[in-house]
């Protein structure tokens, strides 16, 4: 923080909300354009190719949480200095870096006449929800927005990739799946975001309600993709009505699976 103060007046905002992208891979220059508003400092993304970054470096960068924490500094070679927020503040998923990533190597793949890999992309999304509105002045627009377009961007991708795949007659070969956490453990005053456990976390579907402590409500994200796992009491309420929005789960473990002939 003293280190920023003292630096202030050669520090820009004009990069805000843009995204820096941690990666060992080689990717190419096409990547990164040139803004449509004009010339600036940088263009975006910003992508660091450090074969020295740690994984949970990089994961500790992407959760900085805003505003409990602060901007994080990630410095190159000495000379330029980016401070980075959570990763969550363009897209808590992390789809759009990944399907820009997989479109680019199947744009530049050396011998494009071969056949594509088969490939199946999950997304597990375990981000709080909240159906309510109330009048906020736009502060819930505000924090939505991020989430919106990039689910808007992530769509364009995920359809441009398909059509390169179907290009080459492979239509089942790409394949993404969204896997959410169901609305009665993710809504508003129940499980939450799920970076704090509650000692007593309410669930409710369709007007009843059963409060769980913390650990039973574990068991029951638990039991929520194993076959045969049975709870009592209200936790059996809780599973059952969390279970009513994971129908697709037996499909993404069939595509997945190494013998899909075994999974249901």
């Amino acid at each position: 923080m003293d280190v920023e103060r003292r630096h202030r007046d050669q520090d820009s905002s004009t990069l805000a909300g843009g995204r820096l992208v941690l990666t060992n891979l080689i990717l190419g220059s096409d990547l990164v354009g040139e803004p449509l508003e004009g010339p600036g400092a940088h263009e975006l993304p910003i992508i660091v190719d450090d074969r020295e970054t740690r994984l949970e470096t990089a994961a500790a960068l992407n959760a900085n949480f805003p505003p409990v924490f602060s901007d994080a500094a990630v410095d190159i070679d000495e000379q330029t200095r980016y401070w980075v927020t959570d990763g969550g503040a363009i897209d808590n998923r992390g789809m759009e870096t990944l399907l820009y990533a997989i479109r680019q190597v199947l744009w530049h793949r050396p011998n494009p006449g071969t056949k594509l890999p088969v490939l199946r992309v999950v997304v597990a999304d375990a981000s709080g929800y909240s159906p309510l509105f109330s009048q906020d002045r736009g502060t819930g627009a505000l924090g939505a927005a991020g989430a919106n377009l990039a689910s808007q961007v992530a769509l364009e991708l995920n359809n441009e990739i398909q059509a390169i795949y179907n290009s080459a007659r492979q239509h089942d070969d790409f394949k993404l799946d969204y896997l959410y956490m169901p609305d009665a453990l993710r809504i508003s005053g129940s499980f939450g975001t799920h970076w704090m456990l509650q000692p007593e976390i309410s669930i409710e579907h369709q007007g009843e309600k059963v409060k769980l402590t913390g650990d039973e409500t574990l068991q029951v994200v638990r039991c929520l993709y194993i076959d045969g796992c049975a709870l009592g009491g209200d936790s059996a309420k809780a599973l059952a009505w969390s279970r009513e929005s994971t129908a697709e789960w037996g499909r993404i473990a069939g595509d997945i699976a190494v013998n899909p002939k075994e999974t249901r």
